[in-house]
């Protein structure tokens, strides 16, 4: 297994999916929630993402080894998967887990909004108002332009399917901090500061009842923002469970995962390129009206906390684990670092 792997990560992020789903399950004879999990459309469209990210995935490294002359570049995969086995049983395994604590998850989230109203708006406006003398959306729509807003509006809707490839690299790798965060993200930091700190959003913000104050912000927002929030305003007032739902603003868990990649690849040639996605995301998640800017700071934060507490975690002993073991060699037939 990877370096910080070991299957160290695999224990507490089936314990942290399986408290996720039954808090869901034990939350709804409390809040009333009476909207099922889409538990067979949620598996069909998971399946086939993780089927397209493998695809892809196997698709890239061929004409990579191509470009490199590799020989026989089918059957260097061919001879790899004999040798990871393992490894490959342990990426659909964590697929799979990583699908149940979204399930999980997007169960939670209106639940919360139930049992905990949205309270917090007024004291997140205020915050970023004393930061920056002004709410932030007014200064970068200035700063950006029409042209500017559009392209951050491109960005964040790429973010689910970035996420994913993502989360498939970590996985293929073994790189156990990187998991175990990202079950620790959603499960334990996510819920529990959704439920403690309950707000919707400046774009929800005369919605819930605090008045005009960012409907100037909504009228300039890009259709595909607007159509988004429409449709999560729509399924949160008729508690509908469907494949995106529920509001929640404090932590942005869009910025908490795009600086989790960032984090994850930090040691990789992608470095830049996560750095730049996250502040990308965090740009556009204020200036498409979806958080305030301390809710990005606190995911930001949590996905620094995370990674950290998953590094302790992922040290300990595990009761399988063989201490003399040899590493198992890389994908180029490599020994693995150790």
């Amino acid at each position: 297994m990877g370096s910080d792997g070991k299957l160290g990560w695999f224990a507490p992020a089936a314990a942290i999916t399986g408290l996720v789903l039954l808090s869901a399950w034990l939350m709804v004879s409390v809040s009333g929630y009476t909207a099922p999990p889409p538990t067979r459309t949620f598996g069909y469209n998971w399946s086939l993402a993780m089927t397209i990210i493998a695809s892809a995935w196997f698709t890239l490294t061929t004409i990579l080894m191509m470009i490199r002359r590799v020989p026989s570049p089918i059957g260097h995969f061919i001879t790899g998967a004999r040798t990871h086995w393992r490894r490959i049983i342990l990426v659909f395994i964590g697929f799979s887990l990583t699908g149940a604590i979204q399930l999980g998850f997007n169960w939670v989230k209106p639940q919360i909004a139930i049992l905990f109203p949205f309270w917090a708006d007024p004291t997140f406006a205020a915050m970023d108002h004393a930061i920056f003398g002004a709410d932030p959306w007014l200064p970068l729509t200035r700063m950006l332009g029409d042209g500017g807003i559009a392209f951050l509006d491109t960005v964040y809707s790429l973010w689910y399917p970035v996420t994913l490839f993502a989360l498939f690299g970590v996985l293929i790798t073994d790189k156990g901090k990187a998991i175990l965060s990202y079950f620790m993200l959603w499960g334990v930091f996510g819920t529990v500061t959704q439920a403690l700190l309950s707000a919707a959003g400046p774009i929800f913000w005369g919605r819930i009842g605090l008045g005009e104050r960012f409907d100037t912000m909504i009228a300039q927002l890009p259709p595909g923002t607007k159509g988004a929030s429409e449709y999560l305003w729509m399924n949160h007032t008729a508690e509908i469970n469907d494949l995106a739902v529920g509001i929640s603003a404090m932590p942005s868990m869009h910025v908490a995962m795009a600086c989790w990649i960032a984090i994850a690849y930090a040691r990789t040639k992608l470095a830049p390129v996560g750095i730049a996605y996250w502040l990308l995301v965090f740009t556009g998640s204020v200036a498409l009206g979806w958080h305030y800017f301390v809710d990005g700071v606190a995911g930001s934060l949590g996905a620094l906390a995370c990674w950290y507490l998953a590094g302790k975690i992922v040290e300990l002993p595990a009761p399988w684990s063989r201490s003399n073991a040899s590493p198992e060699p890389d994908w180029e037939g490599e020994p693995a670092p150790a």
